[in-house]
């Protein structure tokens, strides 16, 4: 689909650092950093899979990008980010078209399957291509909405991002300080690499030997000091 996209990949897993505030850190990493040749801009690219593709709503909400897009042009202000693509995988494949009893394949309008997928089970099946050109044109349309798609965004507003960087890092002085954090349990904490360690405590298990067995504290390099 993205073979001829014009993108010069100029980095991937890039490491993203910059300071907050004193002793705290904001780190990441970009999943892409491309350039467009077509209109000459730089942006982070954030690769993500769904069962069912996100509406613009949702990625109003996604401030981690944001947060980044904020990090990176404060760090590279000589080369800065023009804006953010999501690049989205439908982590469902597409459908293998229904064949009828008559030797045709079905056109449901509401078959869940894409363009490519629908070609290439009339190429197997060596059907004439010709009486499925409506329905061929209609699901092209339709498969870049549905399983995979990229949305450009140009960098949010001053005020967002200002709004935004405040936020977190009333956020992050708080988790600094605070000896204690309330828990909001959901059913994706199982995603999370810490639920053991949180579950435990929440039980009053013995969370310091799962803390000692399954984890490694990571030592803060110094700011002056560099990566071997």
């Amino acid at each position: 689909m993205y073979a001829n996209d014009g993108w010069k990949y100029e980095a991937s897993e890039e490491l993203l650092e910059t300071k907050l505030t004193e002793g705290i850190r904001f780190i990441g990493h970009l999943d892409k950093r491309v350039y467009t040749k077509k209109d000459g801009r730089r942006w982070i690219v954030d690769h993500k899979t769904h069962k069912v593709l996100p509406t613009e709503d949702q990625r109003f909400h996604d401030y981690q990008i944001l947060l980044y897009v904020w990090a990176y042009n404060r760090e590279n202000s000589e080369k800065p980010v023009d804006g953010i693509i999501w690049d989205y995988l439908r982590t469902k494949a597409p459908a293998i078209p229904e064949q009828l009893k008559n030797g045709q394949l079905s056109q449901r309008k509401d078959m869940d399957t894409d363009h490519m997928t629908y070609v290439r089970e009339l190429r197997r099946l060596q059907l004439d291509p010709f009486p499925y050109e409506t329905f061929l044109t209609e699901l092209k349309k339709r498969s870049e909405r549905k399983f995979y798609m990229r949305v450009s965004l140009p960098s949010p507003s001053v005020q967002m991002t200002k709004s935004v960087v405040s936020d977190f890092i009333a956020t992050t002085r708080r988790m600094f300080a605070d000896t204690h954090f309330p828990r909001t349990m959901t059913r994706d904490c199982s995603w999370c690499e810490y639920y053991r360690l949180c579950t435990s405590e929440l039980r009053g298990l013995d969370a310091k030997y799962i803390e000692k067995t399954e984890f490694e504290q990571k030592e803060i390099q110094d700011e002056t000091s560099e990566e071997d």
